[in-house]
């Protein structure tokens, strides 16, 4: 629909854009002393090179490959705040229903416990995972992943995100506790598409933007 009423509207714009390049180009044509000169031609060739050779040389940035850990359907990845000029620790979600904090370092994966069931199969499972505002000092974290329905929901699916604090983060056993639910999509549908549920909180850490795949029925969202 909104490629088909692009179209409809760029019509009447076009026709006098058309009209003017005809009348323009009407006298050039009669006009026998407007003909390109091999003195024009030469100008442009070497317009041409000369921009050529500027983009070239124009120096981009030097990067170096390292293999620094390998996952199982990993999904999402966010950076835990640096301590003390240390290298960066990063949080990976794993599809199949794992969080993992990696050492960029060397590589060490340590699972996180605590995930709640996911419905994992088709696109759907263990989503996305950000940092709250406050991380800092409360060590929440907000998650999306993709839950089975019960009940008169037996067999559907629906996206859900919750908040958590994530505490142990210097230890052997990292965990997540303190699960709460704050949106969820009703209702839940038959099959494992792509529910997208990323997110995104705004510069300012005031709002916590969730995106959800359309569908052809239309869903409600508990928060």
């Amino acid at each position: 629909m909104t490629i088909i009423s692009m179209q409809h509207l760029s019509t009447p714009l076009m026709l006098p854009i058309m009209i003017s390049a005809l009348l323009f180009s009407a006298p050039a044509c009669s006009n026998q002393t407007a003909v390109n000169t091999h003195e024009d031609l030469t100008d442009y060739k070497e317009g041409q090179a000369s921009a050529s050779e500027s983009l070239a040389s124009t120096e981009k940035p030097a990067f170096i490959t390292k293999k620094i850990a390998t996952f199982d359907e990993p999904w999402a990845m966010t950076a835990l705040p640096a301590v003390n000029n240390e290298p960066p620790k990063l949080l990976v979600t794993q599809k199949t229903g794992e969080l993992f904090i990696v050492e960029t370092a060397t590589g060490a994966k340590t699972t996180i416990s605590g995930i709640p069931k996911v419905a994992y199969g088709g696109q759907g499972g263990l989503g996305d995972i950000v940092l709250a505002p406050d991380f800092a000092t409360a060590n929440h974290v907000y998650m999306s992943y993709v839950e089975a329905g019960n009940d008169t929901d037996n067999n559907k699916f629906g996206a859900k995100v919750i908040k958590a604090t994530l505490i142990g983060l210097d230890t052997a056993k990292p965990r997540l506790q303190d699960l709460t639910p704050i949106w969820e999509q009703i209702p839940k549908v038959k099959g494992q598409g792509h529910y997208s549920h990323r997110l995104l909180f705004s510069p300012d850490g005031k709002y916590l933007y969730i995106s959800q795949a359309s569908a052809k029925k239309k869903h409600q969202h508990r928060i």
